[in-house]
């Protein structure tokens, strides 16, 4: 496992001007560390059984801290086994290259109407993600 180690420092300087103190600064959290995981940024929403998916799904390579890691991954997406209609087909471009670590599946649909669907995205060397729950219309 790799590991990152970042230091920060604060330094106090005696004699400063009196408009230089009572400031805060922060530290934004997950800057930086290597691509770990994938996350839906943009969920599946209800559809009709056979139409497109809108807004697009949109996939996210994340480092563990939950920030965007860009990365030129291929995420694959499907259909969650045992969830939705059994025999459903997800149709569309199934597979796709993140840029700047999204990938979006603008064309994605369902032919069968149900309630309880859920997708998974895949990357090799990552940990997948399951979307949120979606209904397909008749």
């Amino acid at each position: 496992m790799k590991r990152s180690i970042a230091a920060f420092f604060l330094v106090i300087l005696a004699g400063c001007d009196s408009r230089l103190t009572g400031g805060t600064f922060g530290i934004a959290p997950g800057v930086g560390g290597s691509a770990s995981r994938l996350a839906f940024t943009v969920q599946p929403a209800t559809t009709s059984a056979g139409a497109v998916i809108s807004p697009a799904v949109q996939v996210t390579v994340q480092n563990s801290s939950g920030a965007t890691v860009s990365s030129t991954a291929t995420i694959t997406i499907s259909l969650t086994p045992g969830t939705g209609t059994v025999g459903a087909v997800l149709s569309g471009t199934l597979a796709q290259a993140a840029v700047a670590g999204v990938a979006s599946f603008s064309n994605l649909s369902v032919d069968r109407a149900g309630t309880g669907y859920t997708l998974t995205a895949t990357a090799t060397g990552l940990s997948s993600a399951t979307s949120g729950l979606f209904a397909v219309n008749p």
